[in-house]
């Protein structure tokens, strides 16, 4: 637990023979997610974090999957394992409000993949993302829309028609008012990844050609942060089958 700034001023004047009344700030209370237990799969995923509360690692614990983040000044690097063997690493430069502005992949034997560029409101949520191909060609952009604090609709927009493994077709969100989000970026100690929608989801619409899904979500809260989420698919408005569940733990320092 990180000392107080009032205790540690007054602390500073004592040793010199001048405090005559100790005043402490109330203390920080920080909050990360821990543990992610996913019931479709059967897999916990651990998470863990620097005294910065900056995450520096997650991992499943089916081996497969295996995430190290490390920070330089004014940027990131997330180095990924697969199978226990490295697979990729994406290196993650900050703009001067400690968002990240660009982005690379880089595999494990030097040759440069998708490459990205960010861009943000005032208010640090993203707004849009171009794609661009290790040869430097423009391959996809992303939009995003965002009102009264969340991201209501997210679009990618195909450039590279050839690439049949770019992502594609429109996400439309609603949320649930009066509810806190517990699973942003920040709880996940990655603000430099952006804002996140201050509410937690309702329901995604999918879009693509002439194909829609709908996916809705429900919550269980402890202690004001979220324990876990039901999905549900969605038949004609109405969610009918539960598809998953998931828990979730937290790390209060």
């Amino acid at each position: 637990m990180r000392k107080s700034v009032g205790l540690l001023l007054c602390l500073t004047v004592i040793l010199f023979g001048a405090c005559k009344k100790k005043t402490t700030a109330p203390a920080v209370i920080t909050t990360r997610v821990g543990t992610v237990y996913d019931d479709a799969s059967h897999l916990s995923t651990l998470y863990y974090y620097s005294p910065a509360q900056l995450i520096r690692g997650d991992y499943d614990d089916s081996g497969r999957y295996n995430y190290s983040y490390h920070y330089l000044d004014g940027q990131s690097i997330a180095d990924v394992q697969m199978n226990g063997l490295p697979a990729y690493s994406v290196f993650y430069i900050w703009n001067s409000h400690s968002v990240v502005d660009s982005s690379a992949v880089l595999s494990n034997t030097g040759s440069i993949g998708i490459r990205k560029k960010y861009t943000y409101d005032n208010n640090n949520y993203l707004t849009g993302v171009t794609w661009f191909s290790g040869t430097n060609s423009l391959i996809l952009t992303e939009t995003y829309t965002i009102s009264n604090g969340n991201i209501t609709q997210h679009t990618y927009n195909v450039i590279d028609t050839t690439n049949a493994s770019l992502p594609r077709g429109s996400y439309t969100y609603q949320y649930y008012s009066g509810q806190t989000n517990t699973l942003s970026n920040t709880y996940y100690g990655q603000d430099y990844l952006g804002a996140s929608s201050s509410n937690p989801v309702k329901s995604v619409t999918y879009t693509n050609g002439s194909t829609t899904t709908v996916t809705d979500y429900s919550y269980n809260y402890s202690n004001g942060l979220i324990s876990s989420q039901l999905v549900f698919a969605d038949s004609s408005g109405v969610p009918t089958t539960r598809v998953d569940s998931i828990a979730y733990s937290y790390y209060i320092q």
